[in-house]
């Protein structure tokens, strides 16, 4: 579990930035 939230929180920036780009 624990390893299950670094995870989520390790991509969801990645995420976040991809879109972030595609918008702009």
């Amino acid at each position: 579990m624990g390893i299950r939230l670094v995870f989520v929180f390790k991509v969801c920036p990645c995420i976040l930035e991809i879109v972030g780009t595609h918008n702009e």
